[in-house]
């Protein structure tokens, strides 16, 4: 993304805030653990995207 901030004209900074919350807020989908999470505990869709997100605010 480094060479495309000057095509773009947005802040540096802003750039990475947005890389950094994209990396962080949309981990389960392709996280193994989190499919190993769901499945050994039994739990529902809702119920692990709940359980989720409380493990990655707490980590």
């Amino acid at each position: 993304m480094g060479p495309l901030i000057p095509t773009f004209n947005v802040s540096p900074a802003l750039m990475v805030l947005a890389t950094a919350a994209g990396s962080n807020t949309i981990t389960h989908v392709n996280d193994a653990a989190f499919w190993l999470f769901k499945e050994y505990f039994n739990l529902s869709i809702k119920g692990i995207f709940k359980k989720w997100g409380l493990f990655l605010f707490i980590s």
